[in-house]
């Protein structure tokens, strides 16, 4: 029995916070719906090959639209969700990634999970989570809030 909790209490923390508690949602960074023209501008780059998506700037203000929530032991995790209205699936690119032994993920339900990402690179895309929100949820280490977060997101890749 003491077995079956331990891995219980184990499996849990393998799972993005916002997945096993119920955290209120983050704030929204959102994109507007592509343009008839960016698709045309996205067609036109991927000259004949077949066409998956199209990649898109992530503003620097966004990271600033994130939100610390405390988790109910007490610790701590930043979360913001992405939207790119009308996308099939979402990539994220980080730079300057180091977050040590901290963790990040992404996802849209509780199966549809990324992560979790942990370390350091300079740069690397997530894989894909399906439907035109992402929610990007950085877990410290320790459990406390820090300053300066350990990465950058500056691109979003809209999958059609």
């Amino acid at each position: 029995m003491m077995l079956c909790i331990v891995a219980l209490l184990i499996a849990q923390e393998m799972r993005p916070a916002g997945v096993v508690e119920s955290l209120p949602d983050p704030p929204v960074y959102r994109l507007a719906a592509l343009t008839s023209k960016d698709v045309d501008a996205a067609k036109a780059r991927a000259a004949g090959r077949a066409l998956a998506g199209t990649q898109r700037v992530v503003a620097a203000a966004a990271m600033k639209k994130g939100k610390w929530q405390k988790r109910k032991n007490g610790s701590w995790v930043w979360r913001l969700q992405m939207q790119s209205v009308g996308a099939s699936g979402l990539r994220v690119h980080f730079i300057r990634f180091a977050v040590g032994g901290s963790n990040v993920w992404l996802y849209a339900r509780p199966k549809e999970m990324e992560g979790p990402y942990s370390g350091t690179r300079e740069e690397f895309w997530s894989g894909v989570v399906f439907g035109e929100t992402v929610i990007v949820e950085y877990a410290p280490g320790d459990g406390k809030k820090v300053k300066k977060l350990g990465f950058v997101m500056d691109l979003i890749s809209h999958q059609f």
